[in-house]
């Protein structure tokens, strides 16, 4: 081969321990045979690869078709299929009810909605004012107030430090003192509430004649007064 003919051709490279290109592939003269970095040293060793198993599910066992058939073949059917056929299919809508009453059943309500007229005036809370001087135990009762159903409250006070007062909701209940009658007790301070809207009668419950104040606490629609 002529001096010309080489210079065509390619040599193989020839890279060498620390020389710049045995060092981007990591060649050293300091490796190992057996292909270890470090002088002396040897592979790391590695753990041996995982194998996940599964938890084994034995086979399900078969269902039980005896006294759940309730007197059916067990052939005709599973307990779980008896289930839904007495269930029966799902649905969206309400129970439609089921009158078990005598005669035909009634109609279904109307719903009702109680709503303030928009063109009235606001609630207007009114009262009266009353006193009266009281009879001595065995005359004629005074009727305080009479039954009233647009009344919300009662308020009564015995003004007299001396003596008792019957009351009652009838005119016989404090004639005979009965268990219908209650005693406004003498030296009062302030107004006793009474939410009723029943009459009201009044004796005095000795010889005396005292003082009773009450006071009607109405609530008017719409702002007037009757």
């Amino acid at each position: 081969m002529t001096r010309g003919r080489g210079k065509h051709t390619v040599r193989a490279p020839e890279i060498k321990p620390n020389t710049a290109a045995g060092r981007d592939i990591g060649l050293s003269d300091r490796q190992s045979p057996d292909g270890s970095p470090i002088p002396g040293g040897k592979p790391h060793l590695q753990n041996p690869v995982t194998v996940r198993r599964s938890v084994p599910v034995p086979p399900p066992r078969p269902e039980f078709r005896e006294f759940m058939a309730h007197g059916v073949q067990p052939a005709d059917h599973t307990p779980h299929e008896r289930a839904e056929a007495m269930r029966g299919p799902n649905s969206a809508h309400d129970p439609d009810p089921v009158f078990h009453g005598p005669g035909a059943a009634p109609p279904p309500p109307v719903p009702v909605y109680t709503v303030e007229n928009p063109n009235s005036e606001s609630t207007l809370m009114d009262w009266s004012a009353r006193r009266f001087t009281l009879p001595a135990n065995g005359a004629e009762p005074t009727h305080l107030v009479g039954t009233n159903s647009d009344r919300e409250e009662l308020l009564i006070m015995n003004e007299d430090a001396s003596h008792n007062i019957y009351l009652s909701n009838t005119k016989a209940g404090v004639q005979t003192a009965s268990s219908s009658m209650v005693v406004l007790p003498k030296g009062m301070t302030s107004y006793l509430k009474l939410p009723f809207k029943t009459d009201v009668w009044a004796v005095c419950a000795d010889s005396g004649t005292p003082l009773v104040s009450i006071i009607e606490v109405f609530e008017r629609n719409g702002g007037q007064r009757p």
